[in-house]
């Protein structure tokens, strides 16, 4: 089976791409930031402290909860400075052994055991070749348009599960199993990379 699919990136697309990345590789930060936020609004409200320090500690609270997607917000907003207006299109061909990128004159084949991580929100697939390099893939431009055989068809090939993007990065037991699962399957993949280099 072969799919193809295309994105013509804008603002949105660099704030979304940001913000998967961000959910995806810290969620573990930001779930620190609301243990943090909730334990000094619960001191703050029935701390039993004098009403300055209690009003301190709730409004430092209500602003780490307001603030979580601030680095997300403000990584976006660099990428968006430096297309300089300027925003790519990406054409996706995924081949049955690898994956070929074309981006302007630019071109990148990549095998498909080279993911990294590979997750969806309600819009989008993203896959990621090492934590800073994304690639949104939109459902509706698939071709054809097969959501779920071409989710089946990349966790097949990249041998990783799909993980869904959610505020926390997923905080569920199911979730964290999941990512431990994926970051094991990593960690052999680069494994076998080293075995196969050293041979060489």
């Amino acid at each position: 089976m072969r799919y193809a699919a295309s994105i013509q990136h804008s603002e949105e697309t660099f704030l979304r791409l940001s913000k998967i990345q961000y959910d995806a590789f810290c969620g573990g930060r930001k779930g620190g930031a609301i243990v943090l936020a909730l334990a000094a609004f619960f001191c703050g409200v029935f701390g039993g402290l004098n009403s300055a320090l209690s009003m301190l500690l709730v409004f430092a609270a209500c602003w780490m909860l307001v603030s979580l997607g601030l680095p997300a917000r403000r990584n976006g907003e660099k990428m968006i400075r430096m297309a300089k207006g300027n925003y790519p299109e990406t054409f996706y061909t995924f081949e049955p052994e690898e994956i070929k990128l074309r981006c302007g004159n630019q071109e990148l084949t990549v095998g498909y055991r080279d993911v990294y991580a590979f997750f969806e929100d309600g819009a989008y697939f993203c896959f990621f070749l090492n934590r800073q390099s994304g690639y949104l893939v939109p459902k509706a431009a698939l071709q054809p348009k097969k959501v779920n055989e071409f989710r089946d068809f990349m966790q097949k090939k990249t041998g990783l599960s799909v993980e869904q993007t959610a505020p926390l990065g997923g905080t569920g037991v199911k979730a964290l199993l999941l990512r431990r699962k994926n970051r094991q399957l990593r960690k052999d993949g680069a494994k076998g990379a080293e075995r196969i280099k050293s041979r060489r």
